[in-house]
C-alpha cells in the first residue's frame, strides 16, 4: 500500500509532481482523495424538453449532426460550436477555450452529454462532459478536487487502475464494526470511488466519516489525558466567600452549575482543561474572576489572554475593578504598553508581585515568566489555536486552563472540536438582562432611522453603528457603506464631539481612547467595523445598527447584537439590508425572530460550513478529508463515545497498533507520546 504513485501506468515523473500539489505520493493517498461529489448520468432527457430544466444538470443522449466551427471572440477567446440532435429536435452545444474538443468528437456520433441548461438565452449546456456510453459502474461519476495538470477524467482513470491492484487491510476492531453497522474498510474505499447506486455513496462515507471522526476524537482525547499533570494550585475545600460577599455577586443557577465543575477540577489536585461556552453577556467573565480569585488565594498567579487589544483593555478595566479592593494586583500587558514600564511588569511577574496579569499575545513572549502560573484564561476561544492556549499554560507547571467561548454551537460539536477540554455550558442569562427586539429594514428608512437614534441618545442610551467596510471602494460593484463616510454623515447631525470611530487598523492608542471616550458615555454614538464584536461591554448601549448586514454570518451578527441590553433600559437591533438576493433576506428575517445563540450557531454552521464558521485555521488542528462536523452531528457523538470506551479499556492505545498509528499520522504535529 505504501506503493509509488509512478508504479500507476500512465504516472510519470513529470504528473507525479501535479499529484504532489495534491499531497498525493503514494497508491493509498491516490485513494484516500475522495470525490466531491458525484456527476449523475442517468437523468436523460431530450433536447426538446431542455427549456423545462433551465437551471438543471442533465444528460443528453445525442448526435453530432453536422460540421462543428470554431471562432474567436473578443479578447481571443475561442468558441467551439458542436450541433446535436436526437428524436426530438436540434440544438447547440457551446465550448469555451477548448481546442481539444472538436478532435474529440465525431460527425454521426452518438455520445453522452452532461451538463448545466443555460438559465438564461436559450436553454443549451455550456462546456458539457461527454461520454461514449454509460460508465461500467453505473450512472454515478466521481468529482475529484484537481490541479492544473490533471483532468477529471485522468484522475478517474488513475484511480481505477489503483483499485485494481489494492487492498485495504481492516483497522477497526470487528466488535467496533458490528456494533456501529460498518462496511469493512476495503470495502467501503471501492464503494466511495466506484459507486453503483446512492446506497452505496452512502455506506462507504458512514464508515469513511466514522473512522475519520473516531481518529479525531481519540487523539484530542489522548492529548486532554496526557496533558493532567499536577496541579500548580489546589484550592481548599471550603471555597471562601470573600469574592462573593465583596461584589454582592448572586450567580445564576446555570452559573452555579459552571462554578461547581471548576471548583471539582481546582480541588482534584491535577491541571484543570475546561471549556466554558455561553451565549454573549451570560456572565462567563464573572465565573472567570471568581476562578482566578480562587486560584490566587491558593498561593498562585493567573494570567488572561485575550484577542485583540480593545478587549484586553475592557477585561483589564473590569478585572482591576473586581480584584482591587480584595488586595489582589492587576497589571495590562500588550504590544502598546510602553517599553519601560513593559520591563517593571515583567520583573514585577516574574517576582510574583503582580498577582493577575490581562494582556493579548504579548503575555507569550519568551521574556514573560511567573514565579507561579496557576491559572491560564483564554478569552475567545475561535480566535487562539490549540498551541497558544498551551504555550502560554507552559509559562506554569501544572497551570489549570481555563477557555472562554461565546460561540454557542452544538454541544456534541463543541465535544469534538474541543475534546482535549470538558465542558461547561452556562446557557441561562443573568435576571435584568432585557430581551433585544430586531428590526429588518433597507435604506429607504433612513430618515427614520436618524429619528430612532437620536430618541434612544435623548433617553440616556448610546448607539453603535457597524458598517462592513472602512473606505469606500468606487470600483466595488457591490458598494459597502464606509465607516468613514458614515462617521461624517453622523457627526453632521449630532455633532463632532458626540460621534467617534473605531476599526481594526487604527492605531492602537486612538482605538483604544475612542473606545473609553464610549465606555465613559462622552461619545454617544460609536461608528464602527467588527472589531466590536469581540466582548466590549458597555451597559449604556441601547442601539445596535448594522449596516449591509446580509454581509455577515448569522453567529457574527449575534455577537453584535450581543453587545446592547446590558442595562436596564430597552433595546434595539436594525439591520439594514439592501440586497436583493432572497436567501440572503431569508437568512436575516430567520435571525430577526430568533434570539437563542445555539439555533442561530446551529443555522450559521449548516449554510456556511465548519471552515468559514471557524476560520481558516480551525483551531489549528488537523483538517477532514471527508466528515463535516456541521452535517455529521450524529456520527460525532458515536465516534466520540466510542471514543472514549476505547481509551477507557486501553488507554495507551497499546491492544489497537493500526488504530494508534492511524491517530499518531493524523496528529503528527502534536506528540501524542
Amino acid at each position: 500500500m505504501d506503493e509509488s504513485i509512478k508504479s500507476l501506468p500512465g504516472v510519470g515523473d513529470a504528473r507525479a509532481k501535479y499529484f504532489e500539489k495534491l499531497k498525493i505520493h503514494t497508491v493509498s493517498e491516490l485513494l484516500r482523495l475522495y470525490p466531491r461529489r458525484y456527476d449523475d448520468l442517468g437523468n436523460i432527457i431530450d433536447i426538446a424538453d431542455a427549456g423545462s430544466h433551465r437551471g438543471e444538470k442533465v444528460t443528453m443522449y445525442a448526435k453530432v449532426c453536422g460540421v462543428i466551427t470554431e471562432k474567436r471572440l473578443s479578447g481571443g477567446r475561442l468558441l467551439t460550436i458542436v450541433p446535436v440532435s436526437d428524436e426530438s429536435g436540434a440544438t447547440n452545444l457551446s465550448y469555451f477555450n477548448n481546442k481539444f474538443i472538436k478532435n474529440s468528437l465525431k460527425p454521426g456520433g452518438r455520445y453522452l452529454f452532461y451538463g448545466k441548461i443555460a438559465q438564461n438565452g436559450p436553454p443549451i449546456i455550456y462546456n458539457p462532459e461527454h461520454y461514449r456510453h454509460l460508465p461500467e459502474n453505473g450512472r454515478l461519476l466521481p468529482v475529484y478536487p484537481l490541479t492544473s495538470g490533471i483532468s477529471q477524467s485522468f484522475m478517474r482513470k488513475t484511480v481505477a487502475k489503483a483499485l485494481s491492484r489494492t487492498y485495504f487491510t481492516e483497522t477497526l476492531p470487528p466488535e467496533i464494526i458490528s456494533e456501529y453497522g460498518l462496511i469493512s474498510l476495503d470495502n467501503s474505499i471501492k464503494k466511495i470511488h466506484a459507486p453503483r447506486n446512492s446506497s452505496d455513496i452512502f455506506d462507504a462515507k458512514y464508515r469513511l466519516i466514522f473512522e475519520e471522526l473516531l481518529y479525531f476524537s481519540l487523539g484530542l482525547q489522548t492529548m486532554k489525558n496526557r496533558d493532567r499533570s499536577p496541579a500548580a494550585a489546589v484550592i481548599p475545600q471550603n471555597i471562601p466567600q470573600e469574592f462573593l460577599n465583596a461584589h454582592g455577586f448572586l450567580p445564576t443557577d446555570a452559573q452555579n452549575r459552571a462554578l461547581k465543575d471548576i471548583y471539582r477540577d481546582l480541588q482534584s489536585g491535577y491541571s484543570m482543561h475546561r471549556l466554558l461556552q455561553g451565549d454573549v453577556g451570560s456572565g462567563k467573565t464573572l465565573v472567570a474572576g471568581q476562578c482566578a480569585f480562587a486560584v490566587i488565594r491558593a498561593g498562585a498567579q493567573a494570567a488572561v489572554m485575550a484577542p485583540t487589544e480593545v478587549l484586553a483593555n475592557q477585561h483589564f478595566r473590569y478585572f482591576e475593578k473586581m480584584m482591587a479592593p480584595l488586595g489582589i494586583t492587576c497589571a495590562l500587558l500588550t504590544s502598546s504598553v510602553g517599553a519601560s514600564q513593559k520591563r517593571e511588569i515583567k520583573i514585577r511577574l516574574k517576582r510574583g508581585d503582580i498577582q493577575l496579569v490581562i494582556g493579548t499575545h504579548a503575555v507569550l513572549q519568551k521574556d514573560v515568566a511567573f514565579a507561579n502560573l496557576g491559572l491560564v484564561i483564554t478569552d475567545e476561544q475561535h480566535r487562539f489555536g490549540v498551541m497558544q492556549r498551551t504555550e502560554l499554560a507552559q509559562k506554569g507547571r501544572g497551570a489549570h486552563i481555563l477557555v472562554m467561548s461565546a460561540t454557542p454551537i452544538p454541544r456534541t460539536l463543541a465535544l469534538m472540536l474541543w475534546g482535549d477540554l470538558d465542558l461547561s455550558v452556562i446557557d441561562a442569562l443573568p435576571a435584568g438582562r432585557q430581551q433585544i427586539k430586531t428590526y429588518l429594514v433597507n435604506s429607504s428608512y433612513s430618515a427614520r432611522l436618524m429619528k430612532f437614534i437620536k430618541k434612544n441618545i435623548d433617553d440616556g442610551g448610546q448607539v453603535y453603528y457597524v458598517c462592513p467596510a472602512v473606505e469606500e471602494d468606487a470600483e466595488n460593484e457591490t458598494y459597502l457603506t464606509a465607516a468613514k463616510t458614515k462617521k461624517d454623515e453622523l457627526s453632521a447631525v449630532f455633532g463632532k464631539d458626540s460621534v467617534g470611530l473605531v476599526y481594526g487598523k487604527m492605531k492602537s492608542a486612538d482605538k483604544d481612547r475612542a473606545m473609553q471616550l464610549f465606555y465613559d458615555g462622552k461619545i454617544k454614538v460609536l461608528v464602527s467595523t467588527t472589531v466590536i464584536e469581540v466582548g466590549v461591554n458597555v451597559p449604556n448601549a441601547t442601539l445596535m445598527i448594522i449596516d449591509g448586514a446580509d454581509r455577515f454570518g448569522l453567529s457574527q451578527l449575534h455577537q453584535l447584537r450581543g453587545r446592547v441590553g446590558r442595562g436596564s433600559r430597552a433595546s434595539y437591533c436594525v439591520l439594514i439590508n439592501d440586497s436583493e438576493s432572497e436567501t440572503a433576506a431569508q437568512r436575516l428575517i430567520f435571525f430577526a425572530k430568533t434570539t437563542d445563540g445555539f439555533e442561530i450557531a446551529k443555522k450559521d454552521l449548516s449554510l456556511r460550513g465548519p471552515g468559514n464558521f471557524f476560520g481558516s485555521q480551525q483551531h489549528g488542528l488537523p483538517r477532514m478529508r471527508i466528515a463535516d462536523l456541521a452535517e455529521d452531528t450524529e456520527t460525532v457523538r458515536h465516534a466520540s463515545e466510542c471514543a472514549k470506551r476505547i481509551l477507557t479499556e486501553d488507554p495507551g492505545l497499546k491492544n489497537h497498533p493500526e488504530i494508534l498509528s492511524n491517530v499518531t499520522k493524523l496528529f503528527e504535529a502534536y506528540s501524542l507520546d
